[in-house]
């Protein structure tokens, strides 16, 4: 696992692009449409988004599992409304 992290960005360098698509957006995105745009505004290829997150469960693209601690802070509270 250890060369496929080489390829996969720190969940930091997703930051700017997922505020740059929340921004184009209108601060509102569904999830499949805020990676859609990070993975394009970053540049990522087919052979990263292929990296599993588990290697043993390949379920989950690490890339999605990053994105996800990205959206971590910036997640609206909506339940017990």
């Amino acid at each position: 696992m250890a060369g496929n992290d080489a390829k996969v960005p720190v969940f930091q360098a997703y930051m700017n692009p997922m505020l740059a698509a929340l921004r184009a957006s209108g601060g509102r995105a569904t999830i499949a449409d805020l990676e859609a745009r990070i993975v394009q505004a970053m540049g990522l290829g087919p052979d990263v988004l292929a990296i599993p997150h588990k290697p043993d469960q390949p379920g989950r693209a690490e890339v999605s599992y990053r994105i996800a601690w990205t959206r971590t802070p910036y997640r609206t509270r909506t339940r017990g409304r």
